[in-house]
């Protein structure tokens, strides 16, 4: 009795093991798939964005107004530098921008030139890369976000199908 017993208490862990991992998979699964409807909605609203600066763009030289070295982190990470990126619009004010240098930048002390791209219809609203590098960013947004939704889609769809 006491080996037919062992064995069903043995059954019901796996089946208790088998539920714990299809909850956990799919709960998995359904975040990566949130996030990728996220990340979908949010490139869509650039390209809109972009696509609507694009037909009222201005050109502007800006320079940097001030920097700041940023501190290292413990793993190694960080350190960069932090710009503020100032520019006059073609109707006179004057507008500014903080942001973290890439690494590809060579504007990096105070001033020195940058190109801006801006909005004639809301001058706050600018960019100092191309339209063309914000497009290509945008595009990798959307790779993602169809990275994200297709694989955990297929992913979970294998799963189900075939568990162990």
């Amino acid at each position: 009795m006491s080996t037919q017993h062992s064995a069903r208490r043995l059954t019901r862990r796996k089946r208790l093991g088998v539920v714990a991992a299809w909850i956990m998979f799919t709960a998995m699964a359904v975040g990566v798939f949130a996030a990728g409807v996220a990340t979908l909605i949010w490139g869509i609203h650039r390209i809109s964005d972009l696509g609507d600066l694009a037909d009222h763009q201005a050109r502007a030289r800006g320079e940097i107004v001030a920097a700041r070295k940023l501190p290292s982190e413990p793993q190694g990470t960080g350190g960069g530098t932090e710009v503020t990126v100032g520019f006059r619009a073609a109707d006179g004010s004057f507008h500014t921008t903080t942001q973290t240098v890439q690494l590809w930048t060579r504007a990096r002390h105070i001033g020195d030139k940058v190109d801006v791209v801006y909005d004639q219809r809301n001058p706050d609203s600018f960019y100092t890369s191309s339209l063309g590098v914000e497009r290509f960013r945008d595009i990798l947004i959307l790779l993602l976000a169809a990275i994200m939704l297709v694989g955990s889609t297929v992913g979970y769809i294998n799963y189900v199908r075939d568990p162990w």
